[in-house]
């Protein structure tokens, strides 16, 4: 709610306009690392889509250079709303399917630094920065 206080032109997220699911679970990502993911396995996940009524488009997808996951660029429903920045790891990587719903347009840069160049030839309204709790350290150097 703290960005609406801002710009109340963005639509408040709302359950019905995502259908949920709920599969099978399967082990997890720190179990696979310990190669426990067969012992340990969620009972239940859920998977989640967006309605069309609501849904961004990608429009663009750019591979990093070091193999990790790429930057996305999502075009929103609404030319009107906001336009947003979002750096963030791969923390941020399953935002993808739901950050870009609420803006005009969305670019999704995956990095562990702030870039003010970026920043500057972006012009978004709203800049996010998400950095996993390990590595908090890293907002110093900004």
């Amino acid at each position: 709610d703290r960005i609406r206080q801002d710009y109340p032109q963005i639509p408040e997220g709302r359950l019905t306009d995502y259908q949920i699911e709920s599969v099978k679970g399967v082990g997890g990502d720190l179990s696979a690392m310990l190669a426990l993911d067969e012992e340990y396995i969620d009972s239940v996940v859920y998977r989640i889509r967006h309605l069309p009524a609501i849904a961004a488009w990608q429009d663009q997808s750019d591979p990093d250079q070091h193999g990790k996951l790429p930057s996305s660029r999502f075009i929103g429903k609404q030319s009107n709303l906001p336009k947003l920045l979002l750096i963030g790891d791969s923390f941020s990587f399953n935002m993808n399917s739901f950050i870009p719903n609420y803006f005009g347009n969305t670019y999704l840069v995956r990095s562990n630094e702030f870039n003010q160049v970026l920043a500057r030839t972006e012009q978004p309204d709203i800049v996010i920065v998400e950095i996993v709790e390990r590595n908090i350290d890293l907002l110093a150097r900004y």
